[in-house]
């Protein structure tokens, strides 16, 4: 979720759908009004630099990290995984039914891998020596 304050309200857009899925008045009573952690509304304290739906996603890992030649990836839930690059282009792709991915014909550097659960993605940094 985005969040950010419009007017006197607090509001949280979907990044993926785009749909509002928050929007309500800030009560300003805890803090200063202007830079701070939490937002209170509605009597709900939510933090702005967490998000508790992460907390319930399933665990994705893969080593080797640095690789050479292949990775192997762990974790359940995951539909898909991507190689991309530090522009976001798709190098590679691979079901998570596949335990391990090719790497080898990947020049040195830092790439990185993506992975996709039902509602969540998920991002993490490979160096390839």
């Amino acid at each position: 979720l985005y969040y950010y304050k419009a007017n006197e309200n607090f509001i949280g857009v979907d990044i993926v759908s785009g749909n509002v899925v928050v929007n309500n008045p800030i009560d300003y009573s805890l803090s200063n009004g202007n830079y701070f952690d939490y937002y209170y509304y509605s009597n709900a304290k939510i933090s702005l630099l967490s998000n508790d739906a992460f907390e319930d996603a399933p665990e994705f890992i893969f080593y080797p990290n640095p690789a050479s030649d292949y990775i192997s990836t762990k974790g359940q839930g995951y539909s898909k995984i991507e190689v991309l690059d530090l522009l976001g282009k798709v190098l590679l792709t691979s079901d998570h039914t596949t335990t391990s991915i090719d790497v080898s014909e990947l020049s040195s550097g830092t790439y990185l891998i993506k992975a996709y659960a039902e509602k969540r993605q998920v991002v993490k940094k490979l160096i390839k020596p």
